[in-house]
């Protein structure tokens, strides 16, 4: 597990790296291991958050503060769970979300044990998730999170995400799908168009429709193949 701990007081950071290295220790018959990278600036960890599995957040003293640092991190696409440690600033009484959870300082090793156990079970590793990765970007996304790629030109996909989000792949629409083996929801109803089946909200004779309203038109000798195929990812 990859965790990131970011904090601007020295020595609560040292103190919690030292409780993760103890846990860490503890863990290893559990075959849990973790690898700890400690931050005292958020625009640092800002610049490779897709790395983390689960982060530890309490910026008091900065530009960005514990809660608006969580903000960003989820914005720009991260999924792991985010610890914010109240100390000055109780983030308890900020706007809650789902990927938060809370921490008091001073942290003691049963709490932060506590915790562990509740995030672990919520973390999806990397090697379950899919790499999306360009000359300025790299995102891990969970395969239910892509509704559909368009090959817009020759090698340049556009990668439509949940959220409104989207990407640009830099890859043949062919090679990107034999990389997607292990998720069969995946379908190609063009030579140009690979679409999530999970994010299909309607099929008609000429067109399908997504879940975000947006309609791809396709040859309708297909469409019986394309019903049935639908019928038998969706069971």
């Amino acid at each position: 597990m990859y965790i990131a701990v970011c904090d601007d007081n020295v020595a609560d950071r040292k103190h919690l790296e030292r409780l993760l290295s103890r846990e860490s220790d503890k863990r290893m018959t559990e075959k849990e291991h973790f690898n700890v990278d400690s931050f005292g600036n958020a625009s640092v960890l800002l610049g490779t958050p897709d790395k983390y599995d689960l982060f530890f957040l309490d910026m008091t003293d900065s530009e960005l503060n514990g809660y608006e640092l969580a903000m960003k991190l989820i914005q720009s696409g991260s999924k792991a769970p985010i610890v914010l440690c109240s100390s000055i600033i109780i983030y308890e009484n900020m706007p809650a979300h789902p990927q938060l959870r809370y921490l008091k300082k001073k942290i003691t090793t049963s709490r932060l044990s506590d915790m562990l156990d509740q995030v672990t079970l919520e973390i999806v590793p990397h090697d379950h998730r899919i790499e999306l990765r360009n000359d300025d970007d790299t995102l891990y996304v969970e395969a239910d999170e892509i509704l559909y790629i368009h090959q817009t030109d020759t090698d340049i996909l556009s990668i439509a995400l949940t959220e409104g989000r989207s990407f640009t792949l830099y890859d043949d629409i062919v090679n990107f799908y034999n990389q997607l083996n292990s998720h069969p929801a995946f379908f190609m109803p063009t030579g140009k168009l690979l679409l999530n089946a999970s994010h299909v909200k309607n099929l008609a004779p000429l067109s399908i429709t997504m879940t975000d309203q947006t309609r791809f038109h396709y040859n309708p000798i297909y469409y019986s193949k394309i019903q049935a195929l639908l019928k038998n990812l969706m069971q």
